[in-house]
């Protein structure tokens, strides 16, 4: 279901909420459609919150590990999407765009602080 929060954990003052974008029984939405949505579910994380998460890795929870976790609010010369991927033990940065099909091994990154 759209805005159902998978997994929910703290960095610094930070409540991080990893985000399913897809409604019921959809497979996949292009990029474009995925950036919208995050916009209506206050999930628009931008890069350097990809960044921040990046350097503090070792507080995503290991239920995360199989998700791409996307920073939707930060598109890069109006067509890349950063997001994190686990490869092996370490989270890597990388970079989607807006008009690929993302699926449901993608999830949307919402930031909100603690106070």
């Amino acid at each position: 279901m759209t805005g159902e929060s998978v997994e929910t954990f703290n960095i610094g003052v930070n409540t991080v909420d990893v985000v399913n974008f897809l409604a019921t029984e959809e497979v996949f939405v292009e990029g474009s459609e995925m950036v919208r949505r995050a916009k209506t579910l206050r999930a628009a994380s931008g890069l350097r919150q990809a960044k921040l998460m990046l350097n503090r890795s070792g507080v995503i929870p290991e239920s995360c590990d199989h998700f791409d976790l996307v920073f939707a609010g930060a598109r890069i010369h109006s067509k890349r999407i950063p997001y994190l991927r686990k490869v092996k033990k370490n989270w890597h940065l990388g970079y989607g765009n807006v008009n690929f099909d993302w699926d449901d091994k993608a999830r949307l990154v919402r930031f909100s602080l603690l106070f």
